[in-house]
């Protein structure tokens, strides 16, 4: 006859009488600061981004002028989601009611 194999270490019964280890891994996060925190930070980026945009644009007319259309349509784009992006920080800067 053959003797009855001893129960695996991890079987089902093992896991559940087995003490459970904390794990070692922690959230790191960091609170949102509010903007009133840093007042110029805002606009400084609304700065940036505006005067992207506006470089944006003029690649767009420079590259319609040299007749690349396939490009202008990617600076196009590329307008597009800076001015959005712009309009979100500046709706940050405005009083609320």
């Amino acid at each position: 006859m053959s003797t009855p194999l001893p129960s695996a270490p991890y079987s089902s019964a093992a896991r559940r009488s087995a003490p459970r280890r904390r794990s070692r891994r922690r959230l790191c996060w960091r609170p949102i600061r509010p903007t009133s925190t840093r007042p110029g930070h805002l606009a400084a980026l609304i700065d940036r981004y505006a005067a992207t945009a506006k470089r944006a644009r003029a690649a767009i007319d420079e590259a319609a002028g040299a007749g690349d259309a396939d490009t202008a349509d990617i600076f196009t784009a590329y307008s597009r989601s800076l001015d959005k992006l712009l309009w979100f920080l500046e709706a940050h800067t405005q009083e609320k009611e």
